[in-house]
């Protein structure tokens, strides 16, 4: 199994004295010189990208291809290196040194990429135009050599000459387990058994720290001393409900795991926000009897409890990842299967009217929305893979609508619009609209008229763990009939 990790960290400039540091001539004002710059040609970028899918610029064609027109990603590049000027000036114009040709490539791609994803919703008016505050110094990983004591050549300026090209950095202020790893990533690439990615060099502007992001790519050997495929529901109240069958046959495997986010997390979390509140109130008390005295130094105290706050939902993440590892590795699982919950937010806000209280709907809001539902499945998906698990992302339409005994839906979806977007036949489809008594009745509780009545999360984890995997005992319609 392949994949990919980055490690972050802060770095200094080996080779370099002081006085090649600092000052107008020095390197890191070169560097800063060169974000700033490669930045607002990313902005120009983006706004020309746009115009061009709106019709307002023609495409240009290709070069060599007759019929052909040039893709976004080689416009984005050519935006950098100076060939496409749809208003007639350069896009990028440094004052400074200038961007290695794969550098700029880079850049390039990563503009277009922005765009790609926020392209729905720029044309259906959702979303403002991206803008980039300070884009990072993405290198390729064939030009960046690393030595045994872990210093990194890194290939950043424009011209032949390899004294004058190059940077040399190298991490610094490691925690100790992060210094194993990357001890051991970099023997590895070394010795050929990782392959190099990009690395990312930017400046952290609030800790005022030069950093460095590094990827690399790997085999981990898969796990394959086992049978069964795991489904995970990430619910509103429980973090995690795991449930489990049987690859060969899709029978369900009796017995089912909860993870959920540490309690002691909870309260440290509670302790924190109730102190921000307290500072809160005391800033505005404070701010009204004295107008503009202490304001850095109340900044100073309100970031620092951000920072708190942002460090705890971190180590909740870690944590809830690093439980869900523990418990497939325990039960033999060799596939988990997870739905890909982008956008579903209000969704998941519509399940808490079936919750019994306004206190219960306020509690699960806030830790729905609070505790990062995408950095969360993010982190389980590559804890699982670092374990050997093989990770499969579906679509999580109707898994928590359809009983997972009998494969009746309960919705009040017309038929035909169900098989469209399950992609499925219409005839091996039943559908039942949904009463208070059957189909999900409430956030917890699902009832089929086949048999007893099922936890709503236990009910979709077996539903999300056949969806991912194509199983011969999924139930049909001719067994619902029969």
């Amino acid at each position: 199994m392949k994949i990919t990790r980055a490690l972050k960290c802060q770095i200094m400039f080996p080779n370099a004295r002081g006085k090649d540091l600092l000052g107008k001539e020095g390197l890191l004002y070169a560097l800063a010189q060169a974000m700033g710059e490669a930045t607002d040609a990313a902005n120009r970028a983006v706004t020309a990208l746009w115009a061009l899918e709106e019709g307002v610029f023609h495409r240009p064609p290709h070069p060599t291809k007759a019929g052909k027109f040039l893709s976004s990603d080689t416009l984005a590049y050519q935006c950098f290196s100076g060939k496409w000027q749809p208003t007639g000036e350069p896009m990028y114009r440094p004052k400074g040194r200038g961007l290695a040709g794969a550098v700029k490539r880079n850049l390039g791609k990563h503009v277009a990429k922005r765009l790609k994803t926020d392209l729905k919703a720029l044309r259906r008016g959702k979303q403002a135009l991206p803008h980039f505050k300070l884009l990072p110094l993405i290198i390729s990983g064939s030009a960046v050599s690393i030595s045994p004591d872990g210093r990194f050549t890194l290939q950043v300026w424009e011209g032949t000459d390899k004294k004058n090209n190059r940077i040399v950095v190298k991490p610094v202020n490691l925690p100790h387990g992060q210094k194993d790893i990357l001890s051991r990533i970099i023997s590895r690439i070394i010795s050929g058994e990782y392959k190099m990615g990009d690395v990312k060099v930017y400046k952290d502007r609030r800790k005022d720290k030069w950093m460095m992001s590094v990827a690399w790519t790997g085999e981990v050997k898969a796990v394959t001393n086992g049978n069964l495929v795991a489904g995970l529901d990430l619910g509103i109240v429980t973090t995690a409900t795991i449930t489990y069958i049987d690859r060969d046959t899709g029978e369900k495997i009796e017995g089912y795991d909860l993870v959920n986010i540490p309690k002691t997390t909870i309260r440290a979390w509670n302790r924190v926000t109730r102190e921000q509140r307290e500072r809160f109130k005391f800033n505005r008390d404070e701010y009204d009897q004295r107008t503009g005295k202490g304001r850095g130094r109340k900044l100073r105290v309100v970031q620092a409890i951000s920072d708190k706050k942002g460090r705890l939902v971190d180590s909740a993440i870690k944590e809830t990842a690093a439980a869900v590892v523990r418990v497939c590795q325990r039960r033999g699982v060799t596939t988990l299967v997870m739905e890909n919950l982008t956008g579903i937010t209000d969704e998941k806000l519509r399940d808490y009217e079936a919750l019994e209280t306004n206190r219960q709907r306020a509690a699960a809001r806030k830790w729905f929305l609070q505790w990062q539902q995408g950095a969360l499945r993010s982190a389980i998906k590559t804890a699982l893979e670092g374990a050997g698990i093989e990770v499969i992302i579906i679509d999580p339409a109707y898994t928590s609508k359809r009983c997972s005994e009998c494969g009746i839906i309960w919705s009040s979806t017309g038929k035909t619009e169900i098989a469209k977007k399950l992609g499925l036949p219409v005839a091996d489809l039943v559908v039942q609209k949904p009463t208070d008594s059957l189909g999900r009745v409430s956030q917890s509780k699902f009832k089929c008229s086949c048999g007893p009545e099922q936890h709503a999360d236990r009910n979709a984890g077996y539903n999300i763990a056949r969806t991912g995997v194509p199983l011969s005992g999924i139930p049909s319609k001719q067994d619902v009939a029969a």
